[in-house]
């Protein structure tokens, strides 16, 4: 048996204790609030993104004396059989066995331009989620 299979040896805990019951009471409130300002902001966050293109990069705007920006970032996947299909050694493997196959984005990016040629057809480029941004412009 570890110790983490006994219990601690302390007193029982005093589930009246004021501040237990206040702060218990005061978590539940600010838990509940909490989940409700989280829903509305990613609510509030889709219906402004909507606004934008979704295309990857970062754009802003002007809004009622308030700068928001809109960025997504970029996300690559790679077509798997494409890949095989290029890459697969005259080994071949039982069916119940794969070869995953990845690509390096730092490398990739760092190839001659022949190569990276050659694994372009595999690559799938497509915007990541939406992060808005609201800055309020200051009246100098």
């Amino acid at each position: 048996m570890s110790d983490w299979d006994t219990a601690p040896e302390r007193g029982a805990i005093n589930n009246a204790s004021p501040a237990l019951v206040t702060a218990v009471k005061e978590f539940k409130s600010v838990a509940d609030r909490l989940e409700k300002l989280q829903e509305m902001h990613a609510s509030l966050l889709e219906t402004i993104a909507a606004e934008f293109p979704i295309m990857s990069g970062e754009q802003a705007i002007d809004v009622s004396g308030m700068t928001v920006t809109c960025s997504r970032t970029e996300r690559w996947t790679w077509d798997a059989e494409y890949l095989e299909d290029l890459f697969m050694t005259s080994d071949t493997l039982p069916d119940h066995v794969k070869k995953k196959l990845t690509v390096n984005k730092r490398l990739f990016q760092n190839l001659e331009e022949a190569e990276k040629k050659q694994l372009l057809p595999a690559l799938t480029r497509t915007p990541g989620p939406a992060k808005v941004k609201v800055i309020e412009v200051e009246n100098v």
